[in-house]
C-alpha cells in the first residue's frame, strides 16, 4: 500500500499538474503524488482509472480514498488557507464547494486554455459532446 497519503491525478492534464504544484507549495502536510498513468498494478486495483480522469483522489495508508474537493481540502487544513478551507467545509457550504469543484473539473481543458495558454492539457472537456441542432 502507501506509507503516507498519495495524491493521484490525471497526468494528461496540465491544469491538474499545476494544481498539484500549488498544493505542494501551500500545504505543510507530507504527501506523495503520482499521475494515475504511473500507478503500480497494486494501486490501480485500489483506484478506478475513470475516477482519476474526473477528479483528484487522495489514497491514505489505511486504504481509504477521498476525492474531488475533499482531497485538496484535507491537504490544505494545516496551511495558510486553513480559514478558507474551514469555511468552505461547513455544512451547506461544502455542497457548494463540491459543486464548484465538479464544474471546474468538467471544464479544466477550457480553463487551461484560457488562463494557461493551453499548456500541456490533452483534455479539452470531460463532458460528452452533445450534437448541435
Amino acid at each position: 500500500m502507501v506509507e503516507k497519503p498519495l495524491l493521484i491525478w490525471d497526468g494528461d492534464c496540465g491544469f491538474c499538474a499545476r494544481s498539484v504544484r500549488f498544493l505542494r507549495r501551500t500545504t505543510r502536510r507530507d504527501f506523495d503524488d503520482s499521475p494515475s498513468q504511473r500507478l503500480s498494478p497494486e494501486l490501480r486495483e485500489k483506484v478506478d482509472a475513470k475516477r482519476t480522469r474526473s477528479e483528484i483522489v487522495l489514497l491514505f495508508p489505511d486504504g481509504n480514498l477521498v476525492g474531488g474537493a475533499d482531497a485538496p481540502f484535507w491537504l490544505l487544513r494545516d496551511s495558510k488557507l486553513r480559514g478558507l478551507v474551514a469555511l468552505a467545509s461547513l455544512p451547506g457550504v461544502i455542497f457548494i464547494s463540491r459543486s464548484i469543484y465538479r464544474l471546474i473539473a468538467r471544464n479544466r481543458g477550457r480553463i487551461n486554455q484560457i488562463f494557461f495558454r493551453g499548456a500541456a492539457c490533452s483534455i479539452e472537456d470531460s463532458r460528452p459532446a452533445t450534437p448541435r441542432k
